[in-house]
């Protein structure tokens, strides 16, 4: 049976593998992200459209901690791109809602394709790999989840 090489020569290895797989998805996306013409707040508003809409102005200020004439100049901006629409709540015709255009949810797709190529590769894999990478894959994100969580609250102390 041959013998495994160190644990720092694997530790190392595996941040090498995590660079690269970084760097591929990086190269995919690189020209929908560069050719953004979206501000942070303006891009924020749009992920937090396309995860919990039709919203109200109030709802997405509270969700991003900002005041509602500042969440309503940036659905402003959306709408005027194309990427969110404005329109009457059916319940209550004094409310208005907001959700993202055909445009913004392509634009949201395009964001994601990341997630896509991996899901392709994944189903690609053997079943042996599939199960080797779902074992290591959990490991790390439990191991990641409380190392942030536990520098969150050291932070929280400070």
């Amino acid at each position: 049976m041959p013998a495994h090489p160190p644990r720092a020569t694997q530790e190392e290895e595996a941040l090498r593998y995590y660079l690269e797989i970084h760097r591929a998805l990086w190269h995919s996306l690189a020209t929908t992200w560069m050719d953004l013409d979206l501000s942070l707040a303006q891009l924020r508003t749009l992920l937090l459209l396309a995860n919990h809409s039709p919203l109200q102005v109030g709802h997405l200020a509270r969700h991003m901690e900002i005041g509602i004439p500042t969440a309503g100049h940036l659905v402003e901006k959306l709408v005027q791109a194309g990427f969110a629409r404005r329109f009457e709540d059916p319940a209550d015709r004094r409310r208005c809602l907001v959700t993202l255009t055909s445009q913004g949810e392509e634009l949201y797709a395009r964001l994601l394709i990341g997630r896509q190529t991996i899901a392709a590769c994944l189903h690609q894999l053997g079943d042996e790999d599939l199960s080797a990478y779902l074992q290591g894959a959990q490991a790390l994100a439990d191991k990641l989840v409380s190392q942030l969580t536990t520098n969150a609250r050291q932070a929280r102390r400070c």
